[in-house]
């Protein structure tokens, strides 16, 4: 499930459902003597055969992949979600936000990073007050008020220490003889702090955001050059920054050289840093951004239940989105795909002639607990609206021929070349005690050529000798059918027709009086 959740975002309680099936099915076959490695490869041809249909059959093609497709798709996720309800309004806001995110990856595919997609969320009014705003939004916010709400033209410096007062490290021991030296320690002490400060601002930053903190006198120093500066930023979001501004988080100020100094190129831009009031709170916006397109999702809801819940859908439709724009495909849901593959792989397992076929018709049949799930969740008879889907997908896959595999399909049998027939023992419908056929005609053959008579039909098999003829070459082998009053009574005197020799088998032991 993690996996799932990884690879494709949503989609966990189906592959727990299908999973659980599988293993269920699994240990019926175990239980019936039948080996696990002979299940397992059944399994495999299984899912290689549903894989390989899939994408030649069932695929929509990404030329057919419009933005309704991809609002159907998020709209599907959100089925089972709290916001199901409001589908229409956040999954138009989900496209958006994805779209808004793409670019080009190493390889020249575009690429839709959800991570690229930041949510912020505040409390209070309705969830259909959420917005998509384009930048970045941050629930950090000035460390002083006297600082400038509003820059254009942003340098923004992402800084990974503390801005205050500089301490000795820890087991550095200074020891003053003079009491008049201790006031220099300490300014000098402030000074290494204010150099630090006056190198980021000579490299060109106004607005200064830190993972740490930031003390008073590094806000008094930022006041009195009008810079914005914003502590205890998360590290998510200052590496989301740092990407979408172009800008390098530095975990010191150290060079090459053992001195300290600030490179110009490792300081971002945006068009403008601003903060505004929402809801209850103030927000710290930054638009423009330069090196890539970023998008937040200000979610607003009742309480942090229903904002985590929000968060949850609007991120696993996301996902979906983003696979479908990456692989330019999508299949229908519903339980469609599951039906169609389970009448597939019942025609499949037919080609196979060892133990396979077993596990791969019990795949086949686990797939349908999807389509069984959704009507018993909906409320209506599985067994019904199961039965019909699968007519329906019987009926449009009749002229969909099995795969071919490996001496599949067999070749056909040879013709019987012109002339009279072999002969074939025994014909199973003969019947020895009338020389007759039961049901069926019985196998002819002509008169061998060389004769003068024209060639007639009979049967191959002459009929058996009669019963008065011949009587002491055909000696009875089973007691007659007839009941016999004593074991005693001797086989002539209750034996009127003795039956053929190749019937022995149609004559019933007799019975005690």
């Amino acid at each position: 499930m993690c996996s799932q959740d990884q690879e494709v975002g949503d989609g966990t309680t189906s592959v727990v459902i299908i999973a659980g099936e599988l293993l269920r099915r699994a240990n019926e076959l175990v239980r019936a003597r039948m080996h696990p490695t002979s299940i397992m490869s059944g399994f495999r041809l299984a899912l290689r055969e549903s894989i390989r249909f899939i994408k030649s059959n069932l695929l929509i093609p990404g030329t057919e992949v419009t933005r309704e497709t991809l609002i159907a798709a998020a709209k599907t996720s959100m089925a089972s979600k709290i916001v199901s309800k409001s589908s229409d309004f956040f999954s138009a806001m989900v496209v958006d936000a994805v779209t808004s995110v793409g670019r080009k990856g190493a390889d020249g595919k575009m690429k839709y990073p959800v991570s690229a997609v930041n949510v912020v969320k505040v409390h209070g009014r309705s969830s259909l007050e959420s917005a998509l705003v384009p930048g970045i939004a941050l629930t950090a916010t000035r460390t002083s008020t006297a600082m400038p709400s509003f820059i254009k033209g942003a340098k923004i410096a992402c800084i990974d220490f503390a801005l205050q007062k500089h301490r000795m490290q820890l087991g550095v021991q200074i020891l003053v003889t003079d009491p008049t030296k201790m006031e220099a320690i300490r300014q000098r002490e402030l000074d290494i702090t204010k150099e630090k400060m006056q190198k980021l601002i000579d490299a060109g930053a106004n607005v200064i955001l830190t993972t740490r903190g930031i003390d008073d006198l590094c806000q008094k120093f930022l006041i009195d050059n009008g810079c914005i500066g914003v502590r205890r930023v998360t590290a998510g979001d200052i590496k989301r920054i740092a990407v979408a501004t172009g800008a390098t988080v530095l975990p010191n100020l150290a060079d090459l050289e053992g001195e300290e100094s600030v490179d110009p190129a490792t300081i971002g831009e945006a068009d403008e840093v601003v903060e505004e009031r929402v809801g209850d709170g103030e927000l710290l916006f930054i638009r423009g951004c330069k090196t890539a397109r970023s998008t937040s999702l200000v979610l607003r809801g009742a309480n942090e239940f229903m904002l985590e819940e929000v968060h949850r859908s609007l991120h696993d439709a996301m996902c979906v989105v983003k696979r479908v724009l990456e692989s330019k495909s999508v299949v229908c849901g519903g339980g469609a795909v599951e039906a169609s593959l389970a009448m597939h792989l019942e025609e499949y397992a037919m080609t196979m002639g060892s133990r396979e076929q077993v596990a791969i018709k019990e795949f086949a049949e686990a797939l349908l607990i999807i389509p069984k799930t959704l009507a018993v969740n909906a409320a209506k008879d599985s067994t019904d609206l199961v039965a019909k889907l699968c007519s329906y997908h019987h009926t449009s896959q009749a002229d969909v021929s099995p795969p071919r595999r490996a001496g599949w399909p067999r070749p056909p049998r040879p013709v019987a070349p012109a002339g009279p027939a072999p002969p074939c023992f025994p014909p199973p419908f003969l019947n020895h005690h009338t020389a007759g056929f039961q049901g069926r005609p019985p196998l002819l053959w002509p008169r061998p050529e060389g004769r003068r008579r024209e060639p007639t039909l009979q049967p191959l098999h002459p009929p058996c000798p009669s019963p008065r003829r011949d009587l002491r070459r055909h000696q009875p082998l089973l007691p007659p059918p007839t009941r016999l009053r004593r074991w005693s009574t001797t086989w002539s005197a209750a034996c009127s027709s003795p039956p053929c020799p190749r019937s022995r088998a149609s004559a019933s032991p007799p019975r005690r009086p």
